[in-house]
């Protein structure tokens, strides 16, 4: 069934293969058929297998912000610096603004305009305390005893 990107809810990126949610719309005015308040669903990722970071947001401006990846070895070249985002890619309608600090999940694509500039798509906000933001210090493994609860 055809859509048109005013059909989707969020100007979020799709992908061939995304699997959404929708409702069927016919236009009064030529009566065609068509998918409207088209959503991303969670297992688009899964079945996909698309690979999925986690960030935190570092800075916001007006319409759009940077984050911090939490994975050292994200492939994207970037090592710790800041990775831009839009907030139109946030896929999940929110009532709450992105605010710095705020934890989110994302998959890192290349801007169109700018093939070797990485970018952060397809933007979902997490819970507070969903991301472990501690760092293993020591391989070695150690045993002990509970104290005190």
């Amino acid at each position: 069934i055809a859509y048109s990107e005013r059909d989707i809810s969020g100007e979020f990126t799709l992908f061939v293969g995304d699997i959404v949610d929708f409702q069927i719309a016919k236009d009064r005015r030529d009566g065609l058929i068509h998918a409207t308040n088209v959503m991303l669903c969670e297992e688009s990722f899964v079945v996909s297998k698309e690979k999925r970071d986690k960030g935190v947001v570092s800075s916001v401006k007006e319409s759009y912000g940077f984050l911090q990846i939490l994975r050292a070895d994200c492939g994207t070249g970037i090592g710790d610096a800041q990775l831009f985002f839009h907030f139109n890619e946030l896929y999940e309608s929110t009532n709450t603004p992105v605010v710095v600090g705020d934890e989110i999940e994302f998959t890192i694509a290349y801007d169109p305009g700018n093939k070797s500039k990485p970018i952060a798509i397809r933007i979902k906000k997490l819970a507070k305390g969903s991301i472990r933001q501690d760092q293993v210090v020591s391989s070695q493994t150690f045993n002990g005893t509970v104290i005190q609860d």
